[in-house]
C-alpha cells in the first residue's frame, strides 16, 4: 500500500449529505451544495461521504452521480471539507467507472456498497468486488460500505479484513460501519492493530463507538446538528463523560423524530431532509418512493424542534437570546 494511501484516515465527523433537487422538476439543484458545505464547515464537521444511502444514490443516473462528485469536489475544496464518494452500484463496470471518475476529478477517497439485487453469495465473492471496484482508482484509498439494514449483505466484518488480508487490495482502506455491533466494530479495531480506518455509521452511539475505539464517524444527522457531536467529542476527548452523555442525549431527541413520518405525513415522509431545510439549506423533496413533507408536516415538526431548541434557521440560538433579553 502506498504510503499516502496507508496514511488517510478520516478523523472527527463526516456528513453523509442529501443530495439537492429543485422543489418542482426534482433535477439536481447543484447550486445549493455550497450552501451545504458552508454548514458543514460552520459547524465542524470537515468531510462529507457524497452520494451514500443518505445521498439516494441508487435514485440517481451515473451522469448525475458524476455532476454530483464534481460539485461536491469542488466546493469542498473552498470550505476544508474532505470528499469521499460512493460508487456502489449494482453493476461492478459502473461502479469501476464511477471510481475512475472520482479519482479524476480530485475526490480524496471512495466507498462502496454491494450490489443489493443480485448479492454475493459468500465472503469470497464480496471480496471479489471489492479487488475488482478498487483497482479502477488504485490512486485513492478505498472504504467497503456495510449497512446490512440497507443491502441484506451481511457478512462478518472481522471476517471480512481477515480476507482481504489474504487476498491483497493495495489501497483498500478500511469500513464505513453503519450497523449496532459495537463488540464486531471494535474487533475490526483491536485485533489488526488499527491498522484499518474504520468509521462508524450509526449516530445514535457516536460515544459508544468512541468508546469501542473510534476516531471518525460517518452520518446524516451531522448535516444539520454537527456542533453538538463536535462538543461529544470535545468532552470526551477531555475525559469529561457526563457533559458527552448530555450531548449524545440532546442528539437522540431529534433523531427519534426522523422515525415518525407519519406524524408529518406519511411514512416514506424524509424527515431529515426536511429538518436540514427548516436549519437553512434548500436541499428539496427526496425521489420517490420516498415522499416530500407537506407544509402542514413542516410547522409541525418546526414545533417539535423549537421544544428540543434546536437552532432554526430564522430564529436565533436560545443563549444569544437570553443575553439580548
Amino acid at each position: 500500500m502506498k504510503a499516502s494511501i496507508a496514511n488517510f484516515r478520516v478523523e472527527g465527523l463526516c456528513a453523509a449529505p442529501f443530495t439537492p433537487f429543485d422543489e418542482t422538476t426534482h433535477d439536481l439543484a447543484l447550486a445549493v451544495v455550497r450552501q451545504q458545505a458552508k454548514l458543514l464547515a460552520d459547524t465542524g464537521v470537515r468531510a462529507a461521504f457524497v452520494g451514500g444511502t443518505t445521498g439516494e444514490s441508487l435514485s440517481l443516473t451515473l451522469s448525475e452521480r458524476k455532476q454530483l462528485t464534481e460539485e461536491w469536489v469542488k466546493v469542498g475544496k473552498e470550505h476544508g471539507i474532505t470528499v469521499i464518494v460512493h460508487t456502489g452500484c449494482e453493476s461492478l463496470r459502473e461502479t469501476q467507472d464511477l471510481g475512475r471518475h472520482a479519482q479524476a476529478v480530485g475526490a480524496a477517497a471512495v466507498g462502496l456498497m454491494p450490489p443489493t439485487f443480485i448479492k454475493p453469495g459468500n465472503l469470497n465473492a464480496l471480496v471479489e468486488i471489492i479487488a475488482e471496484a478498487a483497482a479502477a482508482s488504485p490512486a485513492l484509498p478505498v472504504y467497503y460500505y456495510h449497512i446490512a439494514c440497507m443491502t441484506g449483505v451481511d457478512f462478518n466484518m472481522e471476517s471480512l479484513l481477515t480476507a482481504i488480508d489474504a487476498k491483497g487490495i493495495p489501497n483498500f482502506r478500511g469500513i464505513k460501519f453503519t450497523d449496532y455491533k459495537i463488540s464486531e466494530y471494535m474487533g475490526c479495531i483491536r485485533n489488526f492493530e488499527g491498522r484499518y480506518d474504520m468509521l462508524y455509521g450509526r449516530d445514535e452511539q457516536l460515544l459508544m463507538s468512541l468508546v469501542a475505539g473510534a476516531k471518525g464517524a460517518v452520518g446524516s444527522t451531522y448535516n444539520y446538528m454537527g456542533e453538538i457531536y463536535v462538543e461529544l467529542m470535545k468532552h470526551y476527548n477531555a475525559g469529561n463523560i457526563e457533559k458527552a452523555q448530555e450531548c449524545q442525549h440532546r442528539a437522540l431527541k431529534v433523531i427519534a423524530l426522523l422515525g415518525q413520518g407519519a406524524r408529518y405525513g406519511s411514512g416514506s415522509v424524509d424527515v431529515g431532509k426536511a429538518v436540514l431545510e427548516l436549519r437553512g439549506v434548500p436541499v428539496g423533496p427526496p425521489r420517490l418512493p420516498r415522499a416530500p413533507m407537506s407544509a402542514e408536516g413542516k410547522a409541525l415538526l418546526r414545533s417539535d424542534l423549537k421544544k428540543l431548541n434546536f437552532n432554526l434557521a430564522d430564529e436565533e440560538p436560545a443563549a444569544k437570546k437570553a443575553k439580548t433579553s
